[in-house]
């Protein structure tokens, strides 16, 4: 199973990345939503984790003028600082699938990611 990451923290690109490449998943990373959408034609994720504060396009923007479009079926994830219940709110209304606040345990994304769209066979 594929998962697109999109966050401009390289950090927390690496971090996930790892860790999800170590559960099974095979990863793409993006910094920015703009790099995100042609990475969704040619990669065609199982599931996008994004930021919402990125230079440019906003994940939140990204959700909204593309889910339903271009990733209909896959759901998406929040990693954010932004912590307001509007915004959680808001993000949930226009299609994300669950949000998490930074710092994030990365075994709570994993587990919500099973969840989700289950998990990879390892080869």
């Amino acid at each position: 199973m594929k998962i697109l990451i999109v966050d401009d923290d390289a950090i927390m690109r690496l971090c996930l990345q790892t860790c999800l490449e170590k559960e099974g998943y095979v990863v793409a990373l993006t910094s920015n939503a703009h790099e995100a959408l042609g990475k969704i034609r040619d990669f065609n994720p199982s599931l996008i984790i994004t930021d919402i504060k990125m230079p440019g396009i906003s994940g939140l923007e990204m959700l909204t003028m593309f889910k339903g479009h271009l990733f209909d079926d896959v759901p998406v994830i929040i990693i954010s600082t932004v912590s307001g219940y509007e915004v959680k709110f808001f993000a949930n209304a226009i299609g994300a699938d669950a949000y998490f606040v930074k710092p994030v345990k990365l075994n709570e994304v994993v587990k919500t990611i099973r969840g989700l769209v289950g998990v990879p066979v390892k080869a």
